[in-house]
């Protein structure tokens, strides 16, 4: 406000010039507050998504053991590649002060999570077809 007490004739381009530079320096922080709000939901999410994608790779049973081991075992891979990434970014980032960019963003975790069911859901799509043949017979 003092500003503005101090420049009670400023032109409305001084007042633009000035609110960009408040900007400059209001968005930044805003951004670091909404992402760490965000940040917990987001981790929630992955954990589970890996947690889900991890037990039907492992245990398959009758709905997943149709697909061969190799397949199964990329999935558990790829849980177990993106689960080691969250756990060494959630530690970067307990190291960080507040006021510093943060290093595991909501941003990240989304894509990682659409990455992780989109290769898990390609394989764990592969019809039964023992299944649809037994369907075919019973016609």
């Amino acid at each position: 406000g003092e500003w503005l007490q101090d420049n009670p004739y400023a032109t409305i381009t001084e007042y633009e010039e000035k609110l960009g530079d408040l900007k400059c320096t209001g968005d930044p922080i805003a951004w670091r507050f909404d992402e760490a709000g965000r940040r917990s939901a987001w981790i929630a999410a992955l954990t589970g998504t890996i947690a889900n994608y991890r037990v039907a790779a492992e245990n398959p049973g009758a709905r997943y053991g149709h697909i061969a081991s190799q397949k199964l075992g990329k999935i558990i891979a790829a849980c177990n590649d993106l689960d080691k990434w969250l756990s060494d970014m959630m530690a970067s980032q307990a190291h960080l002060p507040k006021h510093e960019k943060p290093v595991l963003i909501s941003a990240d975790m989304e894509k990682k999570n659409l990455e992780l069911a989109k290769m898990a859901d390609d394989i764990l799509k592969e019809p039964n077809y023992k299944v649809e043949e037994h369907a075919q017979d019973l016609l």
